[in-house]
């Protein structure tokens, strides 16, 4: 999971990236998270999903608190 406590514009990176995937490999992104505050995501983080963050472009900070489940 990850709650963002800040705002992020497209311009500035720092999105979640998630992958679709065939054989258990990462093929093509399917979808673009922003950051937006107070907006709780979860998703499945296996060995059959991926997923990644962009580096922030600006000057700015990425605050967010993750976490996950077993």
């Amino acid at each position: 999971y990850v709650l963002y406590l800040n705002d992020l514009k497209a311009d500035e990176g720092g999105e979640l990236q998630l992958f679709e995937t065939i054989n258990n490999s990462p093929t093509k992104i399917v979808q673009n998270i922003l950051p937006k505050k107070n907006n709780l995501l979860i998703f499945e983080v296996s060995k059959k999903s991926f997923h990644k963050v962009n580096e922030v472009l600006k000057e700015i900070d990425r605050y967010a608190i993750s976490g996950w489940f077993y």
